[in-house]
């Protein structure tokens, strides 16, 4: 019954190992991991790269598919 500060990476965290299985919350963490390099690549006008990413990333998807 008292409040106390944590950060929101804690947060999502205690949240997500209350509430999903851990294998859910490194998905999550390589998903948005390969989204971000995606995106580099895209700026850097590699397309062969970001499609390579693309590709790992659908596979991550449905990975978290099966786990949810």
């Amino acid at each position: 019954k008292t409040l106390r500060r944590i950060s929101i990476k804690k947060f999502t965290e205690m949240v997500y190992n209350n509430h999903f299985s851990k294998n859910y919350l490194e998905l999550e963490k390589r998903k948005k991991s390969f989204e971000t390099k995606i995106e580099l690549a895209l700026k850097k006008s590699n397309f062969v790269e970001a499609k390579a990413f693309v590709g790992k990333l659908g596979r991550v998807i449905k990975e978290l598919k099966r786990v949810n």
